[in-house]
């Protein structure tokens, strides 16, 4: 069988509607039968979600105390990157998906990155291919290697997968349950491993501003900034900045968390289940 260039499957998708993404045709069946997965999902792996491993983790992270997104224009953010010893701020928005490849289906966390995020995680955890999420025009997805095994997925351009994520304020409708979800088919650009099951079956990075209009957010919502410090830098002072300046926020309450909050977090959280 011959399969479309990825750009050509994007843009034919985008042509159907007046959004940048189509609202799919979603099969009842299919929905109800992974709303349950999405609602598990949004309940043990929501927008704050947080690795332990040291291949992901971010020095320090900066996440809502309550709620799953707020917006990266905050003052105070452009004022956290002028801070001395700061190398690298990356915004992340994520949520839970489904993921579909012929007939193999299963459950994730998406993760809409920007370029900045490749300065954040080490190089060795590609395993095949290279971690590049495309652009907003011809977008591309990242997937653990065993998510891709779950999903018989190719690295080789050979045929896309598909996303459906929930529109993060659709209600699902009996009548009409495709109503709640957004899809689109993107073609995988690259595998990584950091060698631990769990984590290499959970996450597809895709670029964050297609992440917005799958979930249906504003253009400058997030749900986290990943921070990577200078070498040598003291990350203890500069959390404690970068807690000062979030403290004079109206309307929000931020965690800046280190590695090791992170971590403790983490296990917390899968600890209480």
């Amino acid at each position: 069988m011959n399969y479309e260039s990825p750009s050509a499957i994007f843009f034919q998708r985008r042509s159907r509607m007046p959004s940048t993404l189509s609202l799919a045709y979603v099969p009842q069946a299919f929905v109800w039968h992974h709303w349950h997965s999405y609602a598990f999902l949004a309940s043990t792996m929501d927008s704050k979600v947080l690795w332990a491993t040291s291949s992901f983790d971010p020095d320090l992270r900066i996440q809502p105390k309550e709620g799953k997104t707020y917006p990266d224009t905050l003052p105070q953010i452009a004022e956290i990157r002028k801070i001395k010893g700061i190398q690298t701020q990356a915004p992340v928005l994520s949520d839970g998906a489904v993921l579909m490849n012929g007939e193999k289906q299963t459950s994730a966390t998406l993760c809409g990155v920007d370029e900045n995020y490749y300065k954040i995680i080490k190089k060795d955890i590609v395993y095949a291919g290279e971690f590049n999420v495309g652009n907003d025009e011809v977008p591309y997805m990242t997937l653990g290697v065993a998510l891709a095994a779950q999903l018989n997925a190719s690295i080789h351009f050979v045929q896309p997968v598909t996303l459906y994520a929930p529109i993060h304020d659709a209600k699902l409708s009996i009548s009409n349950p495709e109503g709640a979800f957004n899809q689109i088919q993107i073609f995988v650009s690259g595998l990584y491993s950091v060698n631990q099951q769990e984590t290499d079956s959970k996450f597809a990075f895709i670029p964050i501003n297609v992440a917005r209009e799958m979930y249906g957010y504003g253009p400058h919502d997030i749900s986290y900034i990943d921070i990577k410090i200078e070498e040598g830098a003291d990350i203890e002072a500069i959390q404690k900045q970068i807690k000062e300046i979030l403290s004079s926020v109206d309307g929000y309450a931020f965690d800046v968390l280190d590695k090791e909050t992170q971590i403790s977090t983490e296990c917390s959280k899968w600890k209480n289940g």
